[in-house]
């Protein structure tokens, strides 16, 4: 007997699911009889719409949200710990006092989302939209684990890398070829029944050797204007030449604007 009114209430239930005339998520737990805030623990609900929902407190421990719309949900003070969260649309979502202790936010879009007094205790985070470098370190302070993280040092390195790579193709020639762009090959490709003219090693090396003269020249050109100004200010006091030297020397720093601007495009 138990058993056929186990069936009759499986029917009942999925004909008011099917008869109900929305896909609300919310609307369905509530036609179904469920608190979203407290039944869904280790529930599979990958891919469904929660979009500005409620979920407040809610205890969603172990729960697969891989890929679900959460976007504008009110998730303050909910349990997400080890929850599955990768590919998860998080955009906008309040998150203040969540426990997402051993959850998995991979993929996870976290554009907007309030992440204020929260628990992210081995809390894994990679490759996630709306949260920059210091946003990262903050997590990582509470010890999350932030796979694409980059550290300060490796930062200053790259740094390091960029000036170095400036002076060396300034005063050098050399070009540091790990900063710059990949070349395709094929674009150079040459039509052998058109007249193509194509810029040959030799010539590039000796359009190179000038500039790199000319870079030197103003470099010293700029360090004498600037040694003169300085003097002229102190001892001369030479209006005329003062105006000359000024001149000169704000031509060097934008020849030198203009070559950082160069690298740092090429770059």
């Amino acid at each position: 007997m138990n058993k056929y009114k186990s069936i009759n209430e499986f029917k009942k239930t999925v004909q008011r699911i099917t008869e109900a005339e929305t896909d609300d998520f919310f609307e369905l737990a509530e036609i179904l009889g469920r608190n979203p805030k407290t039944d869904l623990v280790g529930a599979n609900l990958s891919e469904v719409n929660f979009q500005g929902g409620n979920l407040q407190g809610a205890n969603l421990r172990c729960t697969d949200l891989s890929g679900a719309d959460l976007s504008n949900v009110n998730l303050i003070g909910a349990d997400l710990s080890r929850a599955n969260l990768r590919g998860a649309n998080l955009s906008s979502a309040d998150l203040s006092n969540a426990n997402l202790k051993d959850a998995d936010l991979t993929d996870a879009n976290l554009t907007g989302t309030k992440l204020s007094n929260i628990t992210v205790e081995n809390a894994r985070f990679r490759n996630n939209r709306g949260i920059n470098e210091a946003i990262k370190w903050e997590l990582k302070t509470q010890k999350a684990i932030i796979e694409d993280f980059q550290e300060v040092s490796n930062m200053v390195k790259v740094k390091k890398q960029s000036i170095a790579g400036f002076f060396k193709y300034t005063f050098l020639g050399q070009k540091d070829y790990q900063l710059l762009p990949v070349v395709d090959i094929a674009a150079f490709s040459v039509d052998p029944s058109q007249n193509t003219k194509v810029k040959s090693p030799d010539r590039e090396s000796f359009f190179t050797r000038i500039i790199v003269t000319i870079n030197w020249f103003l470099l010293v050109i700029g360090a004498l204007s600037f040694c003169y100004i300085i003097y002229n200010a102190v001892y001369l006091e030479n209006a005329i030449a003062s105006e000359i030297i000024y001149h000169s020397f704000s031509l060097v720093l934008g020849w030198y604007g203009g070559l950082i601007t160069s690298y740092l495009r090429e770059k």
